[in-house]
């Protein structure tokens, strides 16, 4: 073999054994990768593992905080970790850490030195702390939405430089937790264990168990979403029930009257109430009521009403008297902030009249058959249940008013006259009296419905108004 042959065989051997170590390095690189996520996958199955768990024990935020802390300190070897969450203010505060998480902001030594509790005084001033929109790291994190990684720290002006040693950053990662659009903080992680810098498969795990955690707070938020409204549900259902009993199915029939009544809640579970009842003598009862607030609160003082209205209208005569009482007994067992409108008349065949005590609610409105028009019974008083016995009975007293055949009295809540049209105009007592004067001729069932079509068309709706809608309506028939 000649020189030249031999040196071409030589070039050709160097380049192959060249080619095969290259080929070996990729391989060992590839399998070292692959180690890498390898260990990845099962941090990050092992953390949804646990994570999962806390959810479905029925854990509340704080405690799936703590879960992730200890977590991603573990599987990143972070000596400290905290999240952010945004304020009403829209900044960023601290809400959980696990270790001594260093301030975002410089902190003036001699507080360190004179505080008692170094590490108490540093969790205070970290979790006072409101960070603004993008400033930091965290801020940045949290307003770009993307993940921010400081392998070295020391030297970046992004960082804040601690002068105590315990506070120094070597490296910090901040991730932003977000789940289909949606924020629920930054996880942030600084410095290694054992001085060193955060690698990127660290930083891989921390983006993956950044991800999981914001899964989590999402699984948290509709899981309480769904409670709320199961117990939401099932307190309406409640009411509803509640409310079934005290609405009377069918109004007290005695001779010589025609009455009805047109009830439509607004939502499953109204706040208005009605009811008549026979007070022997030739009189009968009749209250209109409107409770503050909804729900089985507003239910149950509805029933605690109605029931003591009942039993306080056979002692007392006067409707007026019988408020005087109701108020005194509701006052002391209503919650303050609830109160309970009313109005309450007697009618009396033996006198040909009606007596009417009014405790801040609509006005009533009376037809009367002689003179062929309607008005409204202007009196004052005070809704029950807002004030003491000495101020509500000195503002309720009695109006009279004759109430022979052919007359009509129409009781009615603020759903009726407050229902607006498509241009914000109210229905009115003045639209209400002229459709009583149209129709007083009628049954009461006939007007309740006139009434209701009429407030129907008026605001453009399928059903009259958006708020409760209750007429109670009187007739004298004999």
């Amino acid at each position: 073999m000649t020189t030249g042959a031999y040196c071409t065989v030589l070039v050709f051997a160097i380049l192959f054994a060249w080619m095969l170590w290259r080929k070996d390095k990729e391989v060992r690189d590839l399998r070292k990768e692959l180690e890498s996520v390898g260990e990845e996958n099962d941090i990050v199955l092992d953390f949804m593992h646990k994570i999962v768990a806390e959810v479905a024990s029925g854990a509340d935020k704080h405690s799936v905080y703590l879960r992730i802390l200890r977590s991603i300190t573990l599987a990143c070897g972070a000596t400290s970790a905290c999240i952010y969450e945004r304020n009403s203010k829209n900044n960023l505060v601290a809400v959980e850490s696990d270790g001594l998480f260093p301030p975002q902001r410089e902190i003036n030594p001699l507080m360190l030195k004179t505080a008692r509790s170094r590490a108490d005084f540093i969790d205070k001033i970290l979790k006072g702390e409101e960070l603004e929109p993008y400033e930091g790291i965290i801020g940045q994190a949290s307003e770009s939405g993307e993940p921010v990684f400081i392998k070295r720290a020391e030297s970046s002006a992004r960082v804040v430089n601690h002068k105590d040693a315990a506070l120094r950053i070597t490296s910090i990662m901040a991730i932003p937790m977000m789940f289909r659009g949606e924020f629920y903080g930054v996880l942030a992680l600084a410095n290694p264990i054992g001085g060193e810098y955060f690698s990127d498969l660290d930083f891989s795990i921390a983006c993956s168990i950044a991800d999981q955690s914001a899964l989590s707070l999402y699984s948290i938020n509709a899981f309480n979403q769904l409670v709320e409204k199961s117990k939401m549900d099932s307190d309406l259902t409640l009411a509803k029930s509640v409310q079934s009993y005290i609405l009377p199915e069918k109004l007290c029939s005695i001779n010589g009257f025609d009455s009805a009544a047109r009830y439509m809640p607004q939502q499953k579970v109204g706040g208005d109430f009605y009811d008549t009842f026979d007070l022997g003598r030739g009189k009968i009862g009749a209250v209109i009521g409107d409770v503050s607030g909804k729900g089985v609160s507003a239910a149950i003082i509805m029933a605690i009403c109605q029931s003591k209205l009942r039993y306080l209208a056979s002692r007392y005569s006067s409707p007026s008297e019988t408020l005087k009482a109701l108020n005194s007994e509701m006052v002391v067992a209503m919650r303050s902030d609830m109160f309970v409108t009313m109005v309450y008349a007697i009618f009396d065949t033996t006198k040909n009249k009606v007596s009417i005590a009014r405790a801040g609610h609509e006005k009533p409105l009376v037809f009367s058959a002689e003179a062929g028009v309607a008005d409204f019974v202007k009196s004052k008083g005070i809704a029950i249940g807002m004030v003491s016995s000495e101020i509500f009975d000195c503002a309720i007293y009695d109006v009279e008013r004759p109430f022979g055949v052919g007359d009509v009295m129409m009781l009615y809540s603020d759903g009726v006259t407050e229902a607006v049209n498509p241009d914000g105009e109210e229905f009115s007592t003045g639209r209400l009296k002229n459709v009583l004067e149209k129709t007083a001729s009628l049954a009461a069932d006939e007007i309740n419905e006139f009434v209701t079509r009429e407030v129907a068309k008026f605001s453009c709706k399928s059903r009259p108004t958006d708020d409760d809608f209750t007429l109670l309506t009187i007739k004298r028939v004999g």
